[in-house]
């Protein structure tokens, strides 16, 4: 996959991310395969209603500025031992 769309991608979610998201969100990240799907991986300190909220928001502003249905997954951890993918979108600092 190239650099220009992998950068576009990450400004996207970037943008998603800004309007949704609160205290209990620890890191989000994404990867792209070779066809141009993309993984979102989102890890949470806890999860209530709220943060599934957030995360609908967010998928449905990714969604809305895709030409293509790219997004093939989103994993929602509370496993604070789990690893981020690849490109690293956002990272709480404690």
């Amino acid at each position: 996959m190239n650099d220009f769309f992998i950068k576009e991608q990450i400004v996207e979610l970037c943008d998603s991310v800004v309007r949704n998201i609160n205290n209990n969100f620890r890191n989000i990240s994404l990867d792209i395969d070779d066809e141009g799907n993309l993984r979102i991986k989102i890890i949470l300190d806890i999860t209530t209603e709220k943060e599934y909220e957030y995360i609908d928001d967010i998928s449905a502003e990714f969604e809305a500025v895709q030409e293509n249905r790219i997004v093939k997954d989103i994993e929602v951890t509370t496993d604070l031992n789990s690893k981020p993918l690849p490109h690293l979108i956002y990272s709480r600092e404690d």
